[in-house]
């Protein structure tokens, strides 16, 4: 059972030659049933690391840190697509990371990442974090270097931006980065500065799929700033046009019914 077979090299893949030779007999109990482990003679890589996880038999640690690459693949939405790894990422702690390359081809999205770490992104849990925003993994993979490859669908996914109460002044709070505001239930957004800043306004409105439907800028500092939402907008993206130090206070928001 597993000799040489398409199961037995995936899981080869993901614990190592050495750690697979010195839990082989178990490795062989917990995978007797292959069916389950395979989609038309493709390896269903999720259930297999979730068994590997579960059975303690995923290294996830290393001895120090060091250098890890992940690389990410989608076939569409390129904006979509990098907000929610980097979302999914973020909720699980990892904040500090390179990008090493981006780019977009005939066969869709490609973004590579480096982190230094001791503790290996777990995929069992980053695939719940993208199933959380309506993505799923097709595939991973991981080479003999600890490079780990990601292929994620995102045919159902969206942005996980939590709606703001309507016809209510509500804080935003001070920006770290620019402001998302989900918008699909208004037709007009009314948006103030603090006395004490001088904001140059920048808004983008997207689509579901966080395709951009319309951008506003702002050549003078503004106060306050009140615009009609576009139709389908379902997002606001809001930023200063220069330095986000220019709102360092904080912006306001009104949101008008739809």
């Amino acid at each position: 059972m597993l000799h040489a077979s398409t199961l037995e090299k995936t899981i080869i893949q993901f614990m190592g030659e050495t750690s697979y030779q010195s839990q082989r007999n178990l490795v062989r109990i917990l995978f007797a049933n292959e069916t389950r482990y395979m989609n038309a003679n493709i390896p269903n890589t999720l259930e297999i690391l979730k068994t590997l996880k579960e059975n303690g038999l995923l290294r996830l640690i290393y001895p120090e840190a060091r250098s890890v690459e992940l690389s990410f693949h989608a076939k569409e939405n390129p904006l979509l697509f990098i907000r929610i790894v980097n979302e999914s990422l973020q909720a699980m702690g990892y904040t500090f990371y390179l990008t090493q390359k981006m780019e977009k081809n005939s066969e869709g999205v490609v973004w590579v990442i480096v982190m230094n770490t001791q503790h290996v992104v777990d995929p069992v849990l980053l695939s719940r974090q993208i199933e959380v925003r309506g993505g799923s993994i097709e595939t991973i993979a991981k080479d003999t270097q600890g490079q780990w490859r990601y292929v994620i669908d995102l045919k159902e996914a969206r942005a996980k931006v939590e709606p703001h109460p309507l016809m209510t002044t509500v804080p935003l709070g001070n920006p770290i980065n620019p402001y998302w505001v989900n918008v699909s239930e208004a037709d007009r957004m009314t948006l103030r500065a603090h006395a004490a800043d001088r904001w140059f306004p920048r808004v983008a409105f997207f689509d579901k799929t966080l395709q951009l439907i319309e951008e506003v800028q702002e050549e003078n500092s503004r106060a306050q700033l009140r615009l009609s939402i576009p139709e389908n907008a379902v997002y606001a993206r809001i930023e200063d046009r220069y330095t986000l130090d220019n709102i360092k206070r904080g912006l306001s928001l009104y949101l008008e019914r739809r």
